[in-house]
């Protein structure tokens, strides 16, 4: 313990203008010494949004990627966005397959704490819209969710309700 009293006072002595520590000199203490609060800040999460590839379905995809630039989800500090789809994010990366992996280098790439990207689908009666929240230091998806639809204007009618659910599941 005594070795950081010594390293305390020694930055407490550099001072301002000595060219060691810049900033204000650390206040002294009732003893003499310097005073040093010692605090961790908590880590900056940020949210990369990952726009929908564009393939069919213009409008829709216009309003889940508008969606997706404007959802606030809790414990989220900042919030950055792709000018890339996922599946050019992952050729960046040298990745391409839909992993948990290849999500971790993306995220990893853009500097970001969680993505949140999503993708249409096709299926027998229409298609799907899937949205994920994915935890890259954790290297998990936080919440799925698959809606399928009929067509676009079923779709655009209820993607407040879907992104409401994703950010409840963000809680």
């Amino acid at each position: 313990m005594r070795g950081l009293g010594v390293l305390v006072a020694l930055l407490a002595a550099c001072g301002p203008t000595s060219g060691g520590v810049r900033g204000p000199a650390a206040p002294l203490a009732a003893n003499g010494t310097a005073a040093v609060t010692v605090s961790e800040a908590a880590p900056t999460v940020t949210l990369a949004v990952i726009p929908v590839e564009p393939e069919g379905h213009p409008g829709l995809i216009s309003l889940i990627n508008q969606a997706m630039r404007s959802v606030v989800l809790p414990g989220v500090d900042r919030t950055i966005v792709s000018p890339i789809p996922l599946e050019t994010a992952q050729l960046a990366v040298e990745c391409v397959d839909a992993t948990t992996d290849c999500y971790y280098a993306v995220g990893k790439s853009l500097a970001a704490s969680r993505l949140l990207f999503g993708k249409i689908l096709a299926s027998k009666k229409g298609f799907k819209v899937r949205l994920t929240l994915f935890d890259v230091e954790k290297r998990a998806e936080l919440r799925t969710i698959e809606r399928p639809y009929a067509n676009d204007h079923d779709a655009e009618a209820q993607l407040d309700e879907t992104f409401a659910e994703l950010v409840e599941a963000a809680r």
